[in-house]
């Protein structure tokens, strides 16, 4: 029979695997400000266990780690298995308690027959639940936040981590907040242990509420200043606050941002900015209470000259849009309207096809669990981009992850420099196995052999093309195989075969490998390079 300390064994089991492996317990010390905002309790030596094991919980069996493509839970089950010291039969039983395991708010029901029984608030059921001898019953009302773990004979296990709260009031806000999801098309909702470590114990530990009492002195700037330095323009952040301040603001909520408009707010925030969710939250709260309050949105002060030179300087250092810097610098010097005075057509809504959509959804539902999902993934937006023509997911073959990589990158310019590269190997290598995963694209078992390659060779690609000028765009040129990357005359080989020895121009013969293709136009011994591709690119172009 399975008890508390067995479930605690086996987590710890996970604890010394992890402890043993530098890139694991690199990645724990990393989530420790993740899960916990800020410090446990320390004063209080039984609040601090608690936290530690609900953190544990959570990063063993939920967090999902960049390093293992998964939870450490079932990457690192086979090592579990070999070390856990249980008896084969209540080991199976100890793993799919772990496996099984889920989180949510439970309420506390009548006992029936001398068994308690609890009810999961966000509509997945009611749960018996196997009390260990002296364990008294819970009185019915009562609220359980965290975790419960199935056991042999249908019970389950509340987590020693679980918090007890009260009920009244509590569950009353509760229910109301759960109705109000539902009435917006959502009859279950399930809450990850992140979110419920944010909504309940860390707001306990910082002494914070849900909703303030008073409003930030100018809660209206300090969103744009937010938002702005996040790499938005300021007409979007008007129309965030103009949504905001259309949707009807509820004071009696437990936790504004879970299931409501700030929350999809917050889901354009991750996926756009590496603003950090936890001030995000907490300014937009501010925000949207002042706009319930005072009914208006307050007029942006003009900035001084020198601020408003900074704030473009810092803009164009970021990479943003160089028309949408002017527009903002000319209303911030009072050059121009402010964008959205005037009435200018609108243009349709830019929808990001199939595989934008798919994106977004990869960033949004990693990012439940890893805040820096957004900035880590950053790259795969220009998936999105080559993805626009596609109509159905199914294209999102191999081959178009071929096409995309080792042709329409270096065609584009995408890549900045080799670090850039790195960036998009790595998000291609999360997004493929989570895409074949959710939406049963072969795209990891397709195309994983080939990302090896890519690995090797498109940063070093995206440095050399970085180097070369860009040609005007009716200039074509023709196809050619490195067959010597000699520095001073590489030899090339053109679509019938013959070799040339020849004078590059740019000189990148250094950094070409026999089997890249290289895009020009050849005149006796010199040649122009118009584009450089990895060797991957053979099949694509025809050779």
């Amino acid at each position: 029979m399975i008890r508390h300390d067995d479930i605690e064994q086996a987590l710890l089991v996970y604890r010394d695997l992890v402890h043993g492996d530098p890139v694991l317990l690199g990645e724990q010390a990393a989530s420790l400000p993740e899960f916990f905002g800020t410090t446990p309790d320390l004063e209080d030596p039984g609040a601090a266990l608690s936290a530690a094991q609900r953190h544990l919980e959570w990063m063993v069996l939920e967090r999902h780690s960049p390093s293992l493509l998964g939870t450490i839970l079932e990457k690192r089950l086979d090592a579990w298995r070999r070390k856990v010291t249980v008896e084969a039969e209540d080991a199976e039983d100890l793993e799919r308690a772990l496996l099984e395991s889920i989180t949510g708010i439970f309420s506390v029901q009548e006992p029936q027959n001398g068994t308690m029984w609890v009810e999961d608030l966000g509509g997945f059921g009611a749960y018996p639940i196997r009390t260990e001898p002296g364990q008294p019953l819970l009185p019915a009302g009562d609220l359980i936040v965290g975790r419960l773990f199935p056991t042999d004979g249908g019970a389950y296990l509340i987590s020693r981590a679980a918090g007890i709260f009260r009920g009244g009031t509590l569950l009353e806000a509760l229910e109301r907040d759960l109705a109000a999801i539902r009435n917006d098309g959502v009859t279950i909702v399930r809450v990850s242990q992140l979110e419920l470590e944010t909504m309940f114990f860390r707001a306990a530990r910082t002494d914070t509420e849900s909703v303030p009492a008073t409003v930030a002195e100018n809660p209206i700037q300090d969103t744009h200043d937010l938002l702005i330095a996040g790499g938005w323009t300021r007409e979007r952040v008007n129309d965030l606050l103009a949504r905001l301040k259309a949707a009807p603001f509820d004071p009696g909520r437990i936790a504004h941002g879970a299931g409501d408009v700030l929350g999809l707010m917050l889901d354009e925030i991750a996926f756009d900015t590496d603003v950090d969710l936890i001030v995000a939250r907490t300014t937009l709260t501010h925000a949207w209470l002042f706009l319930a309050r005072e009914g208006k949105v307050l007029e942006d002060a003009p900035k001084d000259p020198r601020a408003a030179l900074a704030a473009f300087d810092q803009g164009r250092a970021a990479g943003r849009d160089l028309e949408a810097l002017i527009s903002d610098l000319e209303h911030d010097l009072c050059l121009s309207a402010a964008p959205g005075d005037e009435e200018p057509d609108t243009p349709a809504p830019d929808f990001p096809g199939v595989v934008g959509a798919l994106v977004q959804e990869f960033v949004w539902d990693i990012g439940r669990e890893d805040p820096q999902a957004a900035e880590r993934y950053a790259s795969l937006q220009h998936l999105s981009k080559f993805g626009a023509a596609l109509g159905v997911v199914d294209e999102l073959d191999a081959s178009a992850l071929l096409r995309f990589t080792a042709f329409w990158v270096p065609e584009q310019r995408a890549l900045k420099d080799a670090d850039e590269a790195h960036a998009l190997i790595a998000a291609l290598r999360a997004f493929c196995p989570w895409a074949q995963e959710n939406h049963a694209l072969p795209l990891h078992a397709d195309f994983r052999e080939r990302l090896e390659g890519l690995d090797a060779n498109l940063p070093r690609i995206a440095d050399v093309v970085k180097r070369v000028p860009a040609a005007d765009e009716d200039a074509v040129g023709e196809l050619y195989e490195v067959i010597s990357p000699a520095p001073i005359a590489p030899v090339l080989a053109d679509r019938e075969g013959e070799h040339h020895a020849v004078r590059l121009e740019p000189p990148i013969g250094a950094d070409l490998m026999i089997g890249d293709r290289l895009r020009g136009r050849r005149t006796g011994d010199r040649f122009e390079v118009l584009c450089v591709y990895p060797p991957e690119a053979a099949g694509l172009l025809g050779g």
